[in-house]
């Protein structure tokens, strides 16, 4: 059983705010004591779509003259430190899910995707003990950022318990600040002082974080889905770019996929030419960000690999720079390619679908609601992927499994897209998806792997131990295939099980369809 958060308040100070505080609480027999000012350096941290925001959790950086805090600022506004240490933070551009490791229990409460910082500036915070006339002590706090946006530099005052607790003064001092002294409670925290207030149009934003509904028609919602994977895209995008870590240009490449297959599967409801056309732009864009993406996962395979070759096997160096050329090309391709014109039009293009209003009907007609559209799609993704997976015999080709994959893929997206009105069946029949396509692309990452370790041996003669080595790793990639092969039968199983549960209340008469969204 989890011990309740302490609650926190937050108050706006205008340029007098805080006078006026100091007046009332010293009439109504409060007694002030400073702790102490400090200042330093805030800097918040999240994922570049901002899931921690969504869970309504901040990472927040602290850095002054002596020392460094990593803080996680729960939604109750309570502070929980994570990490510390002496002097100056040793913080890179990115903080990766593997700074976690050492935060044991608490690392679940952080993505496990890499964070990018959002937002920083210089703050001055003076602390104060507060004596309320019971005799609890609360702790307070005036937070101001330096340099002010405009004239006077904001600030917020923030009050929590103390270490004897005091939910009951908190709520007699929250009546004496906002009816006495004319403070209003502040719609955000310190972030809200600092995180800049322009950024993504406020419209994808509202599309990704709005529930779908069962009675919305298809048209609205296929916008508002595309709109979800167009704003994770250019979330993404910058930091794939800049190279800063291979999940930026993984999580860009998933959205340019998703938006794709949701273009296929809804394309009548968004207009069946516009729809067409634009998944053709997004091959493009799939296929930059595709031949980055496949190299980062071959060479961190090989890495692994390569560490647990047998003793006295050299490390196939000539080899291991041939590929990291390979991928320094790829990434010099995609930086090409998204730096023209033809993403900007791209992305306008999905912009103005995403706000259009969707297609006339004819005459009579009546629009397919989501819930409908939901059960209709998901049901012919599923059985496609299931009819290739009967039709597979008993030693399938590396096409026949990739196409395999590719249907599974299909499927899995369909069902998240649409899995806020769907049964909540709709979550095992997913994640029994998912488990199966990891199957399927591990064993086409392999097959993949052996071409490109066989191209790049082929472009000149190695060494003597450099081809022993690559002999051994041609070896693990084929057993890695083999292995993944062996677990499909047991993949398939799992998930025509769940297949059935889902579609068992698919045919009930009132399903239950209303599931929150946890992006």
């Amino acid at each position: 059983m989890t011990t309740p958060e302490p609650p926190v308040l937050l108050f706006e100070l205008g340029r007098t705010g805080w006078r006026r505080a100091r007046k009332h609480l010293a009439a109504a027999g409060y007694q002030l004591s400073p702790a102490g000012p400090r200042a330093g350096r805030a800097v918040f941290w999240d994922t570049p779509d901002g899931r921690l925001d969504r869970r309504g959790h901040r990472l927040l950086l602290w850095e002054d003259r002596t020392s460094w805090r990593l803080l996680l600022v729960h939604p109750s506004g309570v502070e929980e430190e994570l990490l510390h240490g002496p002097g100056r933070a040793a913080m890179g551009p990115v903080l990766a899910p593997s700074s976690w490791e050492s935060l044991g229990e608490r690392a679940a409460l952080l993505p496990e995707k890499p964070l990018v910082p959002t937002g920083e500036a210089y703050v001055r915070r003076r602390a104060f003990t507060l004596l309320t006339p019971s005799g609890t002590v609360l702790l307070a706090e005036v937070q101001a950022c330096v340099p002010p946006e405009k004239g006077r530099a904001p600030a917020l005052l923030r009050v929590g318990a103390g270490t004897g607790g005091g939910g009951a003064s908190l709520g007699h001092l929250e009546v004496l600040l906002r009816d006495r002294a004319g403070l209003s409670l502040a719609s955000g925290d310190l972030a809200h002082l600092i995180l800049p207030r322009e950024g993504q149009d406020p419209a994808f934003r509202a599309g990704m974080e709005a529930a779908l509904r069962p009675d919305e028609p298809l048209g609205a919602a296929g916008r508002r889905l595309l709109g979800r994977q167009l704003f994770r895209f250019e979330a993404h995008l910058p930091w794939a770019l800049r190279d800063l870590h291979p999940e930026f240009v993984h999580d860009a490449r998933v959205a340019v996929r998703r938006a794709r297959t949701l273009l296929r599967l809804a394309g009548p409801a968004l207009g069946p030419k516009r729809a067409e056309s634009l998944r053709g732009e997004l091959r493009w864009a799939a296929a930059l960000l595709g031949e980055v993406r496949d190299l980062d996962v071959f060479l961190e395979v090989l890495e692994r690999y390569l560490s647990a070759l047998p003793p006295g096997v050299p490390v196939p160096q000539t080899l291991v720079e041939r590929l990291a050329e390979d991928r320094r090309a790829a990434l010099a391709a995609l930086r090409e390619g998204f730096s023209g014109r033809r993403l900007q039009r791209l992305l306008a293009r999905l912009r103005r679908l995403v706000q259009s209003p969707p297609p006339r009907r004819r005459r009579g007609a009546s629009a397919e609601r989501a819930g409908d559209a939901a059960r209709r799609i998901a049901g012919r993704q599923v059985r496609k992927a299931l009819k290739a997976a009967d039709s597979l015999g008993p030693s399938p080709s590396p096409e026949a499994l990739h196409r395999l994959r590719i249907l599974f893929k299909r499927a899995r997206y369909a069902l998240e897209f649409f899995r806020e009105v769907l049964p909540e069946e709709a979550a095992e029949c997913i994640e029994a998806a998912v488990a199966l396509q990891e199957l399927l692309g591990t064993h086409q990452d392999a097959v993949v792997a052996v071409g490109r370790l066989r191209e790049a041996a082929g472009r000149s003669a190695l060494p003597p131990g450099e081809l022993l080595a690559s002999g051994v790793l041609l070896q693990r990639f084929w057993q890695s295939a083999d292995a993944a092969r062996e677990d499909l039968k047991e993949g398939l199983r799992r998930f025509r099980r769940a297949w059935r549960a889902l579609r068992r209340r698919l045919r009930s008469p009132s399903p239950e369809t209303s599931r929150p969204l946890d992006p």
